[in-house]
């Protein structure tokens, strides 16, 4: 075979084969930005990614003017609501932290996720790798932001911010839970944190587990190429 030959079925390749890219953090906004944000942390533990969920998301805004006209940061109901569903929440506005002051250098969505997600750098301590985690004997609590946002059990999310731009609300469920808490037993705990399987090394096993972030450059530059 020619070289110029070569070339061309190299071309001809390159053309059918899906483009694999990664996921990058704090790179855009709206719907693309909290999906990219969530499944790149999602990754550096090996869960899958989630997609978008319109009802989630519309219930997401709707909550967050709830919270903005209350002035109050509570909890709804989430796991007694249809679908039942998981919920993070945070308040903020102003100067960014540090830690997500990328480009605008105010309080924007990718705050919060970033937020969630240093309670694993801040609180979680991994043992025997793989096969589970450990706080160093303490209570498991202030704990259930980062675990609601990379269960395992879920494959949808939605986000939504209100219209004051203060409250920010990301909804978490699976396509198969749709009716009650009971019957979705089985892609998540509505018990968090206390009952989660995807935590506990006592009631995971393998690949069930999350996994630690042991090698945290090497997996962060595999989510970044790669994800998934």
């Amino acid at each position: 075979m020619s070289p110029r030959s070569t070339t061309v079925v190299v071309l001809l390749l390159l053309s059918v084969l899906p483009i694999v890219e990664g996921y990058q953090l704090q790179a855009v906004e709206g719907k693309e930005g909290w999906l990219q944000d969530h499944n790149y942390f999602r990754c550096l533990h090996h869960a899958p990614p989630l997609a978008w969920d319109n009802k989630l998301a519309e219930m997401s805004k709707d909550y967050a003017n709830v919270l903005a006209r209350k002035n109050s940061l509570v909890h709804s109901p989430s796991y007694d609501l249809s679908p039942p569903h998981g919920e993070n929440l945070a308040f903020g506005y102003g100067r960014a932290p540090d830690f997500c002051n990328d480009r605008s250098g105010t309080y924007n969505q990718h705050c919060p996720v970033i937020s969630w997600y240093l309670e694993y750098e801040q609180l979680w301590k991994c043992r025997n790798g793989v096969e589970g985690w450990k706080r160093g004997g303490e209570p498991l609590d202030g704990l259930g932001h980062f675990t609601a946002m990379v269960w395992k059990g879920i494959n949808i999310m939605g986000c939504g911010i209100s219209d004051d731009k203060k409250y920010f609300v990301c909804k978490y469920g699976h396509t198969g839970c749709k009716t009650d808490k009971f019957q979705c037993a089985e892609y998540f705990d509505y018990r968090a944190p206390l009952g989660l399987p995807n935590v506990n090394v006592e009631d995971c096993r393998g690949t069930a587990c999350l996994q630690c972030l042991d090698d945290s450059s090497k997996r962060r530059q595999y989510c970044e190429a790669q994800g998934g």
